[in-house]
């Protein structure tokens, strides 16, 4: 298994297969293929499977690694939930979108009890609004990309053990 710091190496090596990726699923049209592009470099160095262990991805989050906690109890580390290629990428998101909103809503309920303003409605309706007009457009490179930093990251986990069994 490599170290944190081989599996930077390999994020670094992998942004030109990854520009090449990006243009053959996006083609030159240039948001969608960034977005594929910094997705999934930031995959790799900060949605790496090895979230489930203190790792060096793990401590890229400095004082917001707290929010980590909960999935390191619940993964354990190299399983098909963590590092596997479809578990791991949505188990992330899924995860993410589960603290995003549970912040938002704790943010709601703090406005909402100490200065009697409910922000609520007005955000779930902007957001409906924003999301029925580009859930594609974003979602699709952002996912993608996603996916494709673990598969570069579980890959290498993968040939890497294989060839240290060999020795």
């Amino acid at each position: 298994m490599p170290s944190g710091k081989t599996h930077d190496k390999i994020a670094i090596i992998s942004i030109i297969p990854i520009i090449f990726i990006a243009i053959k699923l996006f083609g030159i049209n240039t948001k969608p293929m960034y977005l594929y592009g910094i997705s999934s470099f930031f995959s790799q160095f900060m949605l790496s499977p090895d979230l489930d262990v203190k790792s060096s991805q793990h401590k890229r989050w400095g004082l917001l690694k707290f929010l980590w906690l909960p999935y390191r109890l619940i993964f354990k580390h190299r399983s098909r939930f963590s590092h596997g290629l479809i578990f791991g990428p949505v188990f992330k998101i899924a995860y993410i979108i589960a603290v995003i909103a549970f912040l938002y809503f704790s943010f709601c309920f703090f406005i909402e009890y100490n200065y009697n303003i409910s922000i609520l409605p007005y955000f779930l309706k902007s957001l409906n609004i924003f999301l029925k007009q580009n859930m594609s457009f974003y979602f699709i490179p952002l996912t993608a990309g996603v996916f494709t930093g673990t598969l570069i990251h579980t890959l290498s986990d993968k040939i890497f053990s294989f060839f240290k069994g060999l020795l």
